[in-house]
Parts: C-alpha cells; structure tokens; sequence
C-alpha cells in the first residue's frame, strides 16, 4: 500500500514521478511541467506577417549556399517569401498575377548564382492539398517569374494500332526539384498527380 493513498493499493504513477523529477536536466528537482513552461517562456514567440490569411504551412525552406542570412521558404498555399536577414524581415516573391499560390518545391541553380526554380503545388497525397500548374524560374533583377513549363499532358503516340500513349508533361503536385551542376538547362523534377487529372 502506498503512503500517499492510505488504505489503496498504490500504482506506479509515485515512481514515475520521482523517476521524471530526477531526470529534468539542469533542474532536477523541478516537475517536467514546471520546467517545460520555464523553457517555453524563454522562446522568441512567432508573429504573423501576412501580407494575406493563406495557408500557413511550409513546404520547403532554401539557405542560399553563398549567403546564409537569404534564406527562401514556399507556402503550401501562399507563395514564396524571401529574407536576406536571416528571417527578421520577410518580401513576397510571388507574383499576384501567377495562377496559383499553391508552391511545392523550390530549387536554387548551382551554375547560375542568384536563378530559383519553384515547382507549383503540393505533392503529400492528403485530402487538403492543392494542384499546381508547372515549374516557374525567377531570374536575378526579375520581378516577374517565367513559366519553364507547364502540366498539360501531351499525348504522344507509339503505336496507334494497340493505342498505347505514353505522355510528357510535369505532375500537378511538384515535390521535389533539382538542378544539374553542369547543365543547368537540365533539370529533374519529382511530383505526384491524382488520378483524374
């Protein structure tokens, strides 16, 4: 029987407890809780910067390998946005003009210093992703991003008599893109497209 419930058969939630207690790093005899709110406090606290109430998750985060303080991040369902201060202040790449806001992927070009590909949708194959509508390249002194390709399909026929037609064409949900090093007008791109589309 346990002391602290008199006349109770006790569990093991009292050793637990001291076992807990004694682990919590640097406080040891401070209660996790206790010690967690500590440290929660102590965290800068995230503020939202807009410019709109857009999706807010992230689906890729780009350190420019030549200046770690430009930092570039896509937005499920916002865009891009651009920091050259290591994150404390925030520009929108993203043109308002562009058909979708939905960004999947982003890739710097390795031979191009200052050249960004972004890959338009959400390639996670949940019920609350967005589709997108191909591979965009923003250029040094651009403001305005060009379409590198789209995510129409093109039939192309093989052998019209068993009607077999393998297509060409980017996925609608972009994952992944990647730039060769010594070629930068060949590029890879991963993605995912639901049936239907």
């Amino acid at each position: 029987m346990g002391k602290s419930n008199p006349g109770r058969f006790t569990t093991h939630r009292v050793r637990a407890d001291e076992f807990q207690a004694r682990t919590c790093y640097p406080s040891r005899e401070a209660y996790p809780k206790d010690l967690g709110n500590r440290f929660a406090q102590e965290l800068p606290a995230w503020k939202e910067e807009g410019p709109l109430n857009s999706g807010g998750r992230l689906t890729d985060l780009l350190v420019d390998p030549a200046n770690a303080n430009h930092v570039i991040v896509a937005a499920a369902a916002g865009g891009v946005y651009e920091s050259r201060n290591a994150g404390r202040k925030w520009t929108y790449l993203w043109d308002g003009q562009m058909a979708t806001l939905n960004i999947g992927s982003l890739a710097f070009d390795p031979s191009k210093p200052g050249r960004l590909y972004a890959g338009t949708g959400e390639a996670n194959l949940s019920g609350d992703n967005y589709p997108g509508v191909g591979l965009f390249r923003l250029d040094p002194g651009q403001s305005r991003w060009d379409l590198v390709h789209d995510t129409l399909l093109r039939f192309l026929p093989v052998d019209e008599s068993n009607l077999t037609f393998p297509f060409s064409g980017l996925p609608r949900r972009i994952g992944t893109i990647a730039v060769d090093p010594f070629d930068s007008n060949h590029l890879f791109v991963g993605g995912v497209t639901h049936s239907g589309e």
